[in-house]
């Protein structure tokens, strides 16, 4: 079973689409028709999928999954419209799918399978990943193991990955994006925090502001990373704070 969030402003679809979803064994965490909804019931049940209408009263839905992707990469989106003609956008930010309204049920359950596919093959990807992250350098590649990762920063074209080990500071340059390394993270030990910073949570010592930002200081070593306001109540609940 995955949960889902749907944003839709017309309330006879929401409740519709909330009724069939469910008869397919999903768990529906919320049904808003705003942004500001929206973000309220992310924030609070992390929902792994959202249906999203393309035009809403207050805000436009492509914009809305483009933000939530940044923030939220592992979250997938499924659009729901009576414009066929935006398919080929949505599938640019990377919608898992796209409903044409009025839809049938059987349309809604090939979607749904989708889904569940798509969560099924995360899951045993995840289960198979080992406790260590390779990483392409000029000397080769090397293997690193993430427990030993304090953060990793990116800065034009390189990302450096600083890590600890058996006490030791170490430094590694790649060419590889910031993007890619962070999907080879476990979610649950890694948090983004900048467009431009990794951090392992297990190594955050504190946050302090600092002007329109914030600073995270670390247990292993005085280097600093930059926490922005885009991605602090994310972190903020991954480190259990409210």
């Amino acid at each position: 079973m995955f949960s889902a969030l749907i944003i839709e402003d017309n309330l006879k679809i929401q409740e519709e689409l909330e009724n069939s979803v469910k008869k397919l064994g999903v768990d529906v965490v919320g049904k808003v028709s705003c942004e500001e909804d929206a973000k309220a019931v992310i924030i609070e049940n992390n929902p792994d999928v959202i249906f999203c209408d393309i035009n809403l009263p207050d805000f436009n839905g492509f914009s809305f999954a483009e933000q939530l992707k940044l923030i939220y990469p592992s979250i997938e989106v499924v659009f729901i419209t009576g414009y066929t003609e935006f398919a080929h956008k949505a599938f640019e930010i990377q919608a898992i799918d796209y409903l044409t309204k009025p839809f049938s049920y059987e349309r809604l359950k090939e979607c749904v399978k989708r889904l569940h596919s798509h969560f099924n093959k995360e899951k045993n990807k995840k289960s198979m990943q080992l406790d260590l992250l390779p990483i392409k350098s000029n000397k080769g590649i090397n293997f690193l193991e993430t427990n030993n990762i304090i953060y990793i920063s990116s800065e034009g074209k390189f990302s450096t990955i600083i890590s600890i080990d058996s006490g030791k500071y170490k430094e590694i340059k790649t060419s590889e994006t910031l993007k890619s390394i962070e999907e080879r993270l476990d979610p649950n030990r890694f948090a983004r925090t900048h467009k431009s910073f990794i951090v392992n949570l297990s190594q955050v010592n504190r946050i302090e502001p600092s002007g329109q930002t914030n600073l995270i200081f670390f247990k292993s070593c005085s280097d600093m990373a930059y926490l922005s306001k885009n991605y602090m109540l994310t972190l903020y609940k991954k480190l259990n704070f409210r």
